[in-house]
């Protein structure tokens, strides 16, 4: 494709275009982006990408784009072209309005607005069948393909069972995925997001076939493709076709209820009838689990996954890969249901826009001594039949459950299918995968036969000796035995070591509650400088008590154990030791005013894209008498803390935060006594908590006042810096002349301007930066003494 040949910049108000007089030549069309920021422009940025996931074009918005503005992008393609256009904010918000996007081909406008999610994503210049957006209707029947990765649209006219096959009519490995929203659909092999999939779990393997309900008058679309190309050369086609409405019992309230069926048979039987079946039982897969385990790395940008708890933290993260089969050996179906509102067993995840299945499969790491280590948490988005014995499999992530006989897969190549291990030491653990451990009821009540076989086990060691992570199977590897001596059990060594002990983080008055009378506490102690540290109280394990662990200690006393989250679905705030740290998002501190005659600075803050729950930071230079809430009383209504000497600190126990704003405004007016130094200056940004619970970055804009009138002399030397090695693999140091012990402070940056890491001060002549696990590319330092400034690049390769 060739490279965009127009960027046109509307400031303020939308204006009008140029005119665009010159038609694009026939066998090319014109692709025009048009973008209206809204008030965070730097948290957006769109791909071009092709069919096969290379990247055509990319704008990644930085600083130089500003709020409220219109911009455009022209490009020309090749008339045969399909493209995926693909809008994310980083926010997570979406393009607010009045801002919007639209896309256009030689002018004529084929999607556009607002949106609200993270991302959006629109084929654009696709022929029929090359897209998602661009499918080509079908009826029953067979329907030869003239391309991989084919699209179809089919509405069916009635209810009923339906047959999508490729069974003798290919003579490659095929796959079919279904889905009912093109929002969700993708061009990956797996099958998320689907409703229905089929990849070899079919007695004609390794062509596909799928037979599932379908709903009258309802959209679904139909990709047929092979296997990483393996059809490619070959004439191959697909067939539709209707089986039939499906007989069965169509009363819920039946100890037989078919939520598959169309058609009543006559034959619903009240519970405890003799002929009603026992009931499901599920059995995890001890063998797949074994087979498939493989450590991978990857980088974590996805918020969703982070908050959903897929990941316990940003950047580069290592995890152990999985595939999960669950299988039904009862004599009922194990039923789930329609995932939607009005049934209990689901909760709607807003960040992913899909709905989950609560407490289906859980994944669990316990070290040698049978403590849990936090390695982040499951969330089942569907239940269906991936593989039965006769090819017939009636629940799909429509209308969910597993078919007795059948099975569920949840295949090592899907989001979350995996535990975050990279804050997990080395050493001996024991993976557990368990599936409806307190055997929940099913939509029809019914429990299962046997919860023994829910289980499945690996004995690992963790090895980063060589620089990556390696994990090696113990063969031998005995049932997980809780501290308590009880296999599989659930009895635990509270924070004090004791097993089965009482104690809980936090708790500091011992009442055996987790509540706000506790986070008062915190605070209090802590502005006394009473606070001790030990396990119990450093709730996120970093071997200090900060307001960031008085701020998940409020959390827990809030929203408990199981709060049911509207964005990621049940959460427990209380499971700790517990830290995130989110690199891209900041807040800037900085000195506003100093008045000498009123003994006492205005410190403000600038939080562009992250709302701000709570802060600790320290001053040196003066003795602190005492802190006044600067910030709108009715946005942020807090009391800050001092510990009399040089921390402030402030926490919202309510719902209140300081919400985003690129504008400086007053946060804290610090009062002192006695005389202070005659330099005043930020010691420490210790805390920065933003309102999902998650340490971030501080950075400082004006870090000093001076408290007594400059000598004037000789300006100061210019700053000379050195970094060795650079590039660099791992490390490197910065290293400068500082003689006199000035104070020196060091930011470091993304290429396209986002704060990377920390920022850090030195009163030597050396800054020490640990680059071993950066993605490699390049980066800025930004280095400050007094009002002196330098930059530079750092290259990790």
């Amino acid at each position: 494709m060739t490279h965009y040949l127009l960027l046109i910049a509307l400031l303020g108000s939308l204006g009008s275009l140029p005119a665009r007089t010159l038609a694009p030549p026939p066998n090319e069309v014109r692709l025009t982006i048009r973008l209206r920021t809204d008030q965070y422009p730097q948290e957006l940025r769109w791909t071009l990408t092709d069919l096969d996931g290379q990247l055509q074009a990319e704008v990644p918005l930085d600083a130089s784009y500003t709020p409220d503005s219109l911009y455009q992008w022209d490009y020309t393609l090749p008339r045969e072209q399909c493209l995926v256009f693909q809008l994310y904010d980083s926010y997570g918000d979406g393009l607010n309005p009045p801002g919007f996007y639209a896309l256009a081909l030689d002018g004529q406008t084929q999607f556009s607005g607002p949106f609200n999610q993270s991302r959006i994503t629109h084929a654009l210049n696709c022929a029929p069948s090359y897209a998602c957006d661009s499918p080509q209707a079908v009826a029953p029947g067979v329907h030869p393909l003239t391309h991989d990765d084919s699209w179809y649209v089919f509405t069916p006219s009635q209810a009923g069972r339906y047959q999508i096959s490729t069974c003798k009519l290919a003579d490659c490995d095929t796959k079919i995925w279904v889905f009912d929203d093109c929002s969700r659909a993708h061009y990956r092999e797996d099958n998320e997001g689907t409703i229905a999939f089929d990849d070899s779990f079919n007695p004609c393997a390794p062509q596909a076939q799928l037979a599932l309900n379908l709903d009258s008058d309802k959209a679904y679309f139909i990709r047929i493709g092979d296997d990483r190309g393996d059809c490619q050369g070959v004439d191959w086609a697909w067939s539709l076709e209707f089986l039939g409405q499906v007989w069965g019992c169509t009363d819920p309230a039946a100890c037989n209820y078919d939520p598959t069926a169309t058609l009543d048979d006559g034959q619903c039987l009240p519970f405890g009838h003799p002929d009603c079946p026992r009931a499901p039982d599920l059995l995890v897969n001890q063998d797949r689990l074994e087979n498939s385990i493989i450590s991978d790395r990857i980088q974590g940008q996805d918020d969703c996954l982070v908050e959903e708890g897929c990941l316990r933290g940003y950047g580069i993260r290592d995890i152990l890969r999985f595939t999960t089969r669950i299988e039904n050996i009862g004599d009922a179906d194990y039923i789930v249901g329609r995932p939607r509102s009005d049934n209990p067993l689901f909760t709607y995840d807003n960040c992913h826009a899909h709905w989950h299945f609560d407490g289906y499969a859980e994944y669990l790491l316990f070290d040698d001594l049978g403590q849990e280590v936090p390695i982040g948490f499951k969330n089942g988005f569907c239940v269906a039949d991936r593989g039965c014995p006769n090819g017939i499999k009636r629940y799909s992530c429509e209308n969910m459950g597993i078919s007795v006989g059948c099975f569920d897969e949840y295949d090592r190549s899907l989001e979350c299918q995996w535990i975050d291990v990279t804050e997990v030491p080395d050493g001996d653990y024991t993976l557990v995968v368990r599936v409806n451990w307190d055997n929940k009821p099913d939509l029809r009540g019914l429990r299962e036969l046997d919860t023994l076989n829910n289980w499945a086990q690996v004995c690992l060691r963790l090895d980063r000796s060589t620089g990556d992570l390696r994990f090696f199977l113990d063969d031998q590897c005995p049932p997980y035995v809780d501290c308590a001596g009880v296999p599989y059990g659930s009895t635990s060594i509270d924070c004090t070591g004791i097993c089965g002990g009482t104690a809980k983080f936090g708790d500091l008055n011992g009442n055996g509650r987790q509540e706000l009378e506790d986070v008062r506490a915190y605070l209090d102690r802590l502005a006394q400088r009473e606070m001790p540290t030990s396990t119990c109280t450093d709730l996120s394990g970093d071997g200090r008590v900060t307001v960031y662990d008085v701020a998940l200690l409020s959390a827990c006393a809030r929203y408990g154990e199981a709060h049911p989250n509207p964005q990621t679905g049940p959460h427990n705030y209380c499971r700790f030791p517990f830290q995130r740290f989110r690199p891209d998002h900041f807040t800037s501190l900085s000195i506003l005013d100093y008045q000498a005659n009123q003994r006492y600075l205005d410190i403000g803050v600038q939080n562009a894209n992250s709302d701000l729950l709570g802060y600790q930071f320290r001053l040196d230079g003066l003795e602190i008498d005492r802190v006044e809430n600067l910030h709108n009383p009715e946005e942020f209504p807090i009391t800050p803390y001092t510990d009399g000497r040089a921390t402030v600190m402030g926490l919202s126990l309510q719902d209140s935060i300081i919400r985003r704003s690129s504008e400086w405004r007053p946060l804290v007016r610090v009062y002192y006594r006695g005389t202070p130094d005659p330099e005043v200056c930020f010691g420490e940004i210790v805390d920065l908590v933003n309102a999902e619970y998650e340490r971030i970055n501080g950075f400082f804009g004006n870090p000093c006042v001076l408290t007594e009138p400059s000598v004037t002399g000789a300006p100061p030397a210019k700053i000379e810096v050195r970094a060795q090695p650079n590039p660099l693999s791992d490390r490197t140091e910065l290293r400068f002349d500082n003689p006199a012990g000035a104070r020196y402070q060091l930011w470091l940056y993304t290429y396209d301007g986002r704060p990377w890491a920390a920022p850090q001060q030195t009163r030597t002549n050396r800054f020490s930066i640990d680059a071993r696990h950066w993605p490699a590319g390049l980066y800025w330092y930004r280095l400050q003494r007094d009002q002196q400034t330098v930059s530079g690049k750092l290259i990790v390769r």
